[in-house]
């Protein structure tokens, strides 16, 4: 399948695990792991010569700005666009607690195709269920068992792979 060939290309490709960093989406998206997931990826990259993450107390905030957008009302003025480094003190306005490294702005920063921070018109949105086949949910257990036993190696990888294979473990199928 396209997703075990997807999974085995990066797996193989960096047999190195210290050049590797493992997450999911779910974790990433998820209210309570979402922004400790954001914190391994500030870590990791901050262990790159050059590059100088966010401060770690600014994570949370721009997690739920830029992942978790849609529970956090705009801003009544302008555009928040989020800043990504210690910016100097005359730059930072008065904001919400949640959002206290945002910088509210006149003009906005306009991204790709008009799109703001404060509006970054995602397409995570879509269908809440997912209807599969008792032989689609059975080819995807398959799957995952595979792939679990191939990187049994990668306690990472494990845990996510469990994750999988408990929620497809416990769909139910939609009849043919």
């Amino acid at each position: 399948t396209h997703y075990e060939n997807f999974v085995s290309y990066w797996m193989e490709k960096y047999p190195d695990r210290a050049q590797l960093l493992m997450l999911s989406y779910e974790e990433l998206t998820d209210n309570f792991m979402g922004p400790i997931v954001a914190a391994h990826i500030a870590k990791y990259l901050g262990e790159v010569d050059g590059v100088h993450p966010i401060a770690s107390e600014s994570i949370p905030c721009v997690w739920e700005t830029i992942v978790n957008y849609k529970n956090i009302a705009p801003p009544i003025k302008g555009t928040v666009s989020a800043i990504m480094g210690e910016a100097p003190e005359q730059q930072m306005g008065e904001v919400h607690d949640r959002q206290r490294r945002l910088r509210v702005e006149e003009d906005p920063v306009v991204l790709k195709k008009g799109k703001t921070h404060a509006d970054p018109s995602s397409l995570r949105v879509g269908p809440k269920v997912r209807p599969y086949t008792e032989q689609n949910l059975s080819d995807m257990l398959a799957m995952f068992h595979r792939l679990l036993e191939r990187y049994s190696f990668d306690l990472d990888f494990v845990r996510i792979m469990k994750s999988y294979i408990e929620v497809v473990s416990n769909t139910v199928p939609v009849n043919d």
